[in-house]
């Protein structure tokens, strides 16, 4: 991503009960703040990304009976490019797994969604 550019991390989890959606920054639970967003989705924005936001991005699904993850890397430059959307692919998925009593299905990080200004 470019230093300004809006990110979304998407992550998409379902289940049964619910899983609840949580997100660490190199290893720290992400609370919120400025310049960040926890979409209804289960999506991480970042807003007017600057070399701080560069790191390592684990997407936690937690249902209170299992638990998945998937994680991503991204970094910001200082360079421009163009002026468009990038999508950069990312092997990482949330696995399907099985309860005894429920079939919850995670699915997460499709891909990093940049929106260069």
């Amino acid at each position: 991503a470019t230093m300004g550019s809006t990110v979304q991390l998407p992550c998409k989890a379902e289940g049964n009960p619910a899983p609840s959606i949580t997100w660490e920054k190199d290893g720290i639970i992400m609370r919120g703040g400025a310049g960040q967003r926890f979409a209804a989705d289960g999506s991480l924005l970042l807003f007017n990304v600057s070399t701080s936001d560069s790191g390592s991005y684990m997407c936690i699904a937690n249902n209170g009976r299992e638990r998945r993850t998937a994680s991503t890397f991204f970094s910001v430059i200082n360079n421009p490019v163009d002026q468009t959307t990038h999508r950069i692919q990312n092997t990482d998925t949330l696995r399907s797994f099985t309860t005894q009593r429920s079939v919850p299905s995670f699915s997460g990080h499709t891909g990093i969604l940049v929106n260069e200004r």
